[in-house]
């Protein structure tokens, strides 16, 4: 068996294990008896189980942010000063997400575990490993969003940024919810592109939102939930008005 081969065997079989089991319940005896090679294999073309769940990520994610660097510094280069619009920025952002899920069907549910893994199981290492592929993609987008609106703070814009990421993750990792969230009257999984438009308007609507007179404190959102809890209780039955 050719080592590319072997490679592309052993990160096959730990990314569906991985999905499935999670990263501490699978082990790397798990992992070669799956994909029918020795655990020497293993090690030599990972080095040890977190060299091995690093590349599972890389081959995901690495072709993904690349393109999404490529698509900024393509904007950049084209835009007045420099300075491309939030919209065009969400739409780089979001599109090569879009791509390997499309690109990825028969694999989209095990790619779809993968990363719910990561956000519910895996421990600051794990976490760090697969985070840190991230780096490049959240400091060039930052540093541009904050160019191109420099009236919101950076712990704000960070905020909006981790916001968005999410939204992109609930949307691509089960478009078909959307079908029971709105009743019926929605088909992501069917209407890709249409969910894709919405995303990208949605995230930029997000991004560029008018800053906030004045930062939000613990406190101040324990008063505003209060001060909704107060005002529910008056509505229901026996409730003061």
């Amino acid at each position: 068996m050719a080592a590319l081969e072997t490679k592309e065997k052993i990160l096959d079989a730990a990314e569906g294990l991985f999905a499935e089991h999670g990263f501490a319940a699978t082990s790397l005896r798990n992992v070669v008896a799956a994909a029918g090679v020795n655990l020497a294999a293993v090690n030599y073309h990972f080095g040890s189980k977190n060299g091995l769940i690093r590349a599972v990520f890389a081959r995901r994610v690495g072709p993904m942010n690349q393109e999404r660097l490529r698509l900024l510094r393509e904007l950049e280069d084209t835009a007045a000063e420099g300075i491309p619009s939030v919209e065009d920025m969400a739409r780089a952002l979001v599109l090569p997400a879009v791509s390997l899920v499309r690109s990825s069907v028969e694999e989209a549910p095990a790619l779809s575990g993968l990363f719910g893994r990561l956000h519910t199981e895996a421990d600051e290492e794990v976490r760090n490993l697969v985070f840190d592929q991230f780096a490049e993609v959240i400091e060039r987008y930052i540093a541009a969003l904050q160019r191109a609106l420099p009236e919101i703070p950076l712990d704000e814009l960070f905020c909006r940024f981790h916001f968005t990421i999410g939204a992109m993750a609930a949307t691509l990792a089960d478009p078909a919810a959307l079908r029971f969230v709105s009743h019926g009257h929605v088909h992501g999984a069917d209407d890709m592109e249409t969910v894709t438009v919405r995303l990208i308007r949605f995230v930029s609507g997000g991004l560029s939102a008018p800053a906030a007179e004045q930062a939000v404190t613990s406190r101040d959102v324990g008063e505003r939930h209060g001060g909704v809890a107060r005002a529910d209780s008056s509505r229901r039955p026996g409730g003061k008005t």
